[in-house]
């Protein structure tokens, strides 16, 4: 079964761009969100070039070629998903061809589904494909991220912790100048933030929770590295 490019909607009508590029990337297994590009490239008055979006994929592994095309039986030739400029001012995913139809997925309506005819209608004859897939650069990507959330839920969940680290709990044992339980202690604050006691998860979030427990056991504790870190 063919796999489908899975739909993200553009938010301005100036970002089909790079809400086309997070599509793709999503689709090659590489998981960012439109936010995080927004923040991370902007968006030009007018919208981005295909240079731009070229380079783009270049930040994550991603080789791509550029093209003027002419025929539509370049996507015969390659069909699989890359990047279309349509009706002269519009980025959209073609995703594949059949024998009767051309399905794109517009970061502004959607999957929709077009004739040959109509299809040639909108094309505006500039195609961008991905090519190689660089997955050292993709995966590392990908495990930054997974190291991120940890960090993330930290910092949203931050009042639970304070309150955990700065006033003793006799079940726990956990206090300042108190060198405890710090095994069960990072299991049942692992749990309190996050809502899940999944051992995978835990042993994923393992050494940063002990980090923590570690500087709040501390006889010595200083509480200034806390104010840095929130």
């Amino acid at each position: 079964m063919r796999k489908k490019v899975k739909f993200v909607e553009q938010s301005e009508h100036s970002e089909c761009g790079i809400t086309s590029v997070t599509m793709l990337l999503n689709y090659f297994g590489i998981h960012v969100s439109l936010n995080s590009l927004r923040d991370k490239y902007g968006v030009p008055k007018g919208g981005n070039t295909l240079f731009h979006l070229k380079s783009i994929f270049q930040d994550f592994g991603i080789a791509s070629s550029g093209y003027r095309v002419r025929d539509l039986d370049f996507f015969k030739e390659n069909n699989r998903p890359c990047i279309v400029f349509w009706d002269h001012k519009h980025y959209v995913v073609f995703e594949h061809m059949n024998f009767k139809h051309m399905i794109i997925v517009d970061p502004a309506q959607g999957r929709k589904k077009y004739s040959y005819k109509e299809f040639s209608e909108h094309f505006s004859n500039m195609v961008l494909v991905p090519n190689e897939i660089d997955r050292k650069i993709a995966d590392g990507i990908n495990q930054e991220k997974e190291k991120n959330v940890l960090i993330n839920l930290l910092a949203n969940q931050k009042f639970k912790i304070l309150g955990v680290i700065f006033f003793h709990d006799p079940d726990t044992n956990i206090c300042i100048g108190n060198t405890g339980n710090y095994a069960k202690g990072s299991r049942q604050l692992y749990d309190l933030v996050t809502g899940n006691d999944s051992v995978r998860d835990y042993d994923r979030g393992r050494n940063y929770f002990w980090h923590v427990l570690r500087i709040a056991g501390r006889q010595d504790v200083d509480c200034r590295p806390f104010s840095k870190f929130f």
